[in-house]
Order: structure tokens, then sequence, then C-alpha cells
């Protein structure tokens, strides 16, 4: 009775032994297999940025395509606001723009003045930042680029203040458009409605006066009326004439 007890448990603590064995087998090989994606990964992306940095001597300015296709592949974030800051090609840098997930240089990007538009454009496309999206909706100044961040901006209070406030009469009409409170959002396009109107006629007089030639006019409109704006640009008119 005692030998069969002893037999027993010798089997148990064999087969535990034989069951731990077993699982740091498989966990060392997990860890060989994850290693070796780990490994493969870094060696790929040193690929990509080895074959960028050829590109970068052997295609021309004038022929980016090869680059382009090139780039669609690319997944590393690191390389990817590398290319995004300094390659030459529009055309790669909206391509990985499209892939960028960094909110403050996606927004960065969208904000510089000196960028190509569509490259801007795609950049607020990638945006989900709210107060990002809002502040180049309501103080950019190409159109395209606004209209692109309004239409990721969901935040209604900040939608609201562009639409009260934005230095752009057609921004703050768009963002009236996108406002939930529809009474509110018609209210504000008809105001806003009428300032493009009167900004149209201000427009218009600005170009008349700048081809007058009739000084008495000028003088006249220079001293009485009562916009500034068009108060300095007939004086502006009337000294051009006197030269």
């Amino acid at each position: 009775m005692r030998l069969n007890a002893r037999m027993i448990v010798f089997t148990l603590i064999t087969t535990a032994i034989t069951t731990i064995a077993v699982l740091v087998l498989l966990l060392v090989k997990h860890n060989k297999i994850a290693a070796a994606k780990a490994a493969e990964w870094e060696r790929q992306q040193a690929v990509y940025k080895l074959q960028y940095q050829t590109l970068l001597l052997e295609i021309p300015e004038n022929a980016p395509d090869e680059k382009v296709r090139w780039a669609i592949g690319i997944k590393d974030q690191t390389l990817l606001e590398e290319i995004a800051r300094n390659d030459s090609s529009a055309q790669v840098r909206r391509v990985v723009v499209s892939h960028l997930k960094d909110q403050t240089l996606l927004a960065e990007i969208a904000k510089n003045e000196k960028e190509h538009v569509w490259v801007r454009i795609q950049a607020a496309n990638n945006l989900t930042n709210q107060t990002a999206l809002a502040e180049i909706a309501k103080y950019g100044k190409v159109g395209e680029v606004c209209v692109e961040a309004l239409e990721n901006l969901t935040d209604q209070a900040l939608l609201l203040d562009i639409a009260k406030n934005s230095p752009n009469l057609w921004t703050r009409f768009s963002a009236a458009r996108r406002l939930n409170d529809k009474a509110l959002g018609e209210k504000l396009r008809t105001q806003t409605d009428e300032l493009i109107t009167e900004e149209r006629r201000l427009q218009s007089l600005l170009a008349e006066i700048g081809l007058c030639d009739d000084q008495e006019q000028l003088a006249e409109i220079a001293e009485e009326d009562k916009r500034e704006v068009i108060r300095q640009a007939a004086k502006a008119r009337l000294n051009e004439l006197k030269k």
C-alpha cells in the first residue's frame, strides 16, 4: 500500500516536472519568435531608411513617382516624421503625412504657410485634436485648409466661437452650418451673409477709388466718408495723382 502511494507521488512529481519543462520550452520558443519578429521589423525599417537616403541621391527632383510608391509602404512613425519635415517632393510629403499620427506635427504642418497647400490639407484631414483644428479653421488664410479643418471639428463651443469671431467671413459662414443648433446657425449665417455683401461693396468701392482721377471728389471722400479704410484709400489715391 505504501509502495503504491510512493509510486503515485513519484508519478505526480514527474508529471509536474515534465509539464513545467514543456511550458518553459514553449515560453522560450515564444520569446525567440517575438525577438525574431522584432529584429525583422527593425531590419525592415533600417532598409527603408537606407532606401530613402539612397533615393534622395539617385532620383531627380522632377521624377518623384518612384519615391511616392516607395513611401506608401513606410509604417515607422519616426521615419515618416523625418520625411514629412525634410523631403523635397510635395507629393512624397503628402503621402507620408497621410500616415502620420503625431497630432502636434500634423498641426504644425497644417499651419505652415510655406508648405504646399495639398500637404496642409492632408495634415488637417488627419488631425483630430479639436483645439488645433479650431485654431487652423479660425485663423487660417487658405480657405481650402480652413474648410478641411472644419470638416473634422465637432466641438460645438469651438464651432460657435468660429462662427461668431473668425476674421474670415466665409469661415464663419461654414462654421455656422455645422452647428447642431439649427436656429442659431441660420441666424449667424444670415448675419454673416450681410457682412459678406457689405465686404463685397467695400472692395468694389476701393477698386473704384483706385481708378478715380477726380481730385475734388477724392478730397471730399477723404474728408467726409465714415469708413477709415475708404478715407485712407482716397488720400492714397490723391497723393498718387499729385506726384
